[in-house]
């Protein structure tokens, strides 16, 4: 098992990879989800610089889909609720390739981040984080 400095502490895990973006696997549900939507890259575009905090041009937009870039969490936020979803049905991981593992559940990748042992999230006083 392996320890993962995450900013607020040390979270313990099997396989730390598997909490890493795909960039391509997200392109691709970023993309079927825009199409689902009845969008092209530039009416998604002028949706998200009128109404998200942060801008982005059609050529940005394509570097998502195709995995060359990976949005923003502002960018991810404000897709998922354009789209009416989750974030984690955004947000493709790396999967564990062991055969034996394929049909199992997978935490939300807030949990992998958030779900610290007991003991993490301890400032310096020694008194626990809220």
């Amino acid at each position: 098992m392996s320890k993962t400095y995450i900013g607020h502490g040390f979270v313990l895990r099997e396989n730390p990879w598997e909490a890493e973006i795909d960039p391509i696997a997200t392109g691709k549900q970023l993309c079927s989800k825009r199409i689902a939507h009845d969008l092209t890259q530039q009416e998604l575009s002028d949706i998200i610089c009128e109404y998200c905090v942060e801008t982005a041009g059609r050529n940005a937009i394509s570097g998502w889909e195709t995995g060359r870039k990976t949005p923003s969490l502002n960018h991810v936020v404000f897709l998922a609720w354009l789209y009416d979803c989750t974030i984690d049905e955004l947000v493709v991981r790396f999967q564990d390739t062991d055969p034996a593992d394929a049909g199992a559940a997978r935490p939300p990748i807030f949990l992998l981040f958030f779900d610290a042992p007991a003991g993490v999230g301890r400032c310096k006083t020694g008194v626990k984080a809220a």
